[in-house]
């Protein structure tokens, strides 16, 4: 199936996905990084200036939360 119409990804989004696969490769210690950084650069953004957010563990699983509020309210 060909598409009839283009619609380019705006920056921010590219951005944010480079950003989120920095913070997998540094978090899973892969290989990559440097390309990641250099796809960064490409955008005008520094690496360095990202800020890479600690993994919070879930407290809930899924529908969870739901139930517990539920009992609490009861």
């Amino acid at each position: 199936m060909t598409r009839h119409f283009f619609r380019p990804m705006k920056d921010d989004t590219v951005i944010g996905v480079l950003h989120d696969l920095r913070c997998a490769i540094v978090r899973k210690d892969q290989d990559g990084l440097e390309h990641a950084d250099a796809l960064l650069r490409l955008h005008r953004v520094g690496p360095e200036s990202l800020r890479m957010y600690a993994k919070q563990p879930k407290h809930f699983g899924r529908g969870k939360l739901r139930i517990a509020v539920m009992q609490a309210r009861r």
